[in-house]
């Protein structure tokens, strides 16, 4: 039988953030199971982390280098069977592509939900927002500070987040992959369906850990912890660096988890982002002020996959900041297969895998705090019978988590969608 086509539709080539992630692990995972790929993107940056690096003969259509007109007439002659769709910069582009074939569409974030595409307020203070999609948006953009300030853009973007939202509605099947991105989509008039929540895997599922082995070195390190109060409580931080992610809360954060333990805490942040310079001057303020010494902070900037393992290995405990309603925040699952135990904000798709006593322990995310995430983390290193029984937690629930069952499902989902009749 003639391979089934699928054309993979997404904003950049180069390996930005969590879509373009998921999809260096996605790409292999449909060759293998036998489709023929096609990859639309609308632009590409100089870099050699692409997005198919590892389907390097893999063709790509960018319709930044080709124009729109181009690249979507070269799209309709190639005939997709399938368009497996992940958000175009341009909701018009988006909804002609989604038309080539029957359109499967992965809702990673917010940006067909929300005119800024963050689902929070800033003013007065950083908090996330659950209203539904509307024009009641328009009234509070600027007065909660959803986004900027100049009302152009304001109008502007919400046309495009209203295009989007269409798009979705007229999508064939919807996946997501946290109960609260489930529950969105819901609430913004999904039919259920035509929408299928499954959940992610992560870039360690080929790392095999197991709980009698006592998570290795990094168990060793937080047995000394536990008898010699002179050694620090080691922190990480995995994430890109923007006001939204948190990273600046968690440096506050490990000065008030420092004074409530009366002990050293070393913070490793790895990413980075707009907010590097910010952060910055902030760990720089910290580490002159002798008062403050009991905390050091160190600045790794990008790291590999292999190298941000080294960090997962050998730390005691991860600070998932996240302020904004976090999709899903793939990097708690992943500190699992580490056996490694997460403090965060309870917050969007946060409360799908963080499960109090479990993994870790939540705090109160409406509005966030440093003193509330502060609390959780000393709840994670409270006891040594605790902190073993959420590392034990940890790798147990991480593997609720696995790549091979998400491909599994969402193999089911295409087929589901080329059998069923077209609406």
């Amino acid at each position: 039988m003639k391979a089934r086509k699928i054309a993979v539709a997404s904003r950049f080539l180069q390996r930005i953030g969590g879509v373009e992630t998921y999809l260096t692990t996605a790409l292999p995972e449909l060759a293998r199971k036998g489709y023929e790929l096609l990859l639309f993107v609308d632009s590409e940056s100089v870099s050699d982390d692409t997005i198919h690096s590892r389907l390097p003969d893999c063709p790509v259509l960018i319709s930044s280098q080709i124009g729109a007109e181009e690249s979507l007439r070269r799209l309709n002659d190639w005939r997709p069977d399938i368009v497996y769709l992940h958000g175009l910069s341009n909701p018009a582009l988006e909804r002609a592509v989604s038309k080539t074939g029957r359109c499967v569409s992965f809702l990673h974030d917010y940006r067909c939900m929300c005119i800024s595409g963050r689902k929070r307020f800033a003013f007065p203070v950083m908090r996330p927002c659950s209203r539904t999609f509307g024009s009641g948006c328009l009234i509070r953009y600027h007065a909660r500070r959803c986004g900027g300030l100049n009302p152009i853009v304001m109008f502007r973007e919400y046309a495009k987040t209203s295009q989007r939202l269409q798009n979705v509605l007229h999508s064939e099947a919807v996946v997501t992959h946290s109960v609260h991105m489930y529950d969105e989509c819901l609430k913004h008039a999904v039919p259920p369906e035509r929408l299928f929540r499954i959940p992610l895997g992560t870039q360690y599922d080929d790392v095999e850990m197991e709980p009698s082995r006592d998570r290795g070195d990094a168990d060793r390190g937080i047995l000394k912890y536990f008898a010699n109060p002179e050694l620090p409580l080691k922190l990480l931080f995995c994430s890109r660096l923007d006001r939204d992610k948190g990273a600046e809360i968690v440096v506050e954060s490990a000065l008030e988890l420092a004074r409530l333990l009366d002990r050293q805490v070393e913070l490793t942040i790895v990413g980075e982002g707009p907010s590097h310079s910010v952060l910055r001057q902030q760990v720089a303020r910290l580490h002159s002020n002798a008062e403050k010494s009991k905390v050091n902070v160190f600045l790794k900037g990008w790291l590999s996959r292999t190298e941000v393992e080294v960090h997962l290995r050998s730390t005691h405990l991860l600070a998932f900041a996240s302020l904004w309603p976090e999709p899903f925040g793939l990097s708690g699952i992943e500190a699992g297969r580490f056996g490694v135990p997460v403090a965060g904000f309870a917050v969007g798709g946060v409360t799908t895998w963080l499960k109090d006593g479990v993994n870790g322990f939540s705090a109160p995310g409406d509005p966030p705090t440093k003193e509330g995430l502060a609390r959780a983390l000393v709840k994670c290193v409270s006891s040594e019978t605790i902190y073993r029984s959420l590392a034990k937690g940890a790798l147990e629930q991480s593997a609720n988590f696995r790549s091979s069952e998400h491909f599994r499902r969402l193999f089911d989902v295409f087929e589901l969608v080329l059998h069923r009749d077209r609406p």
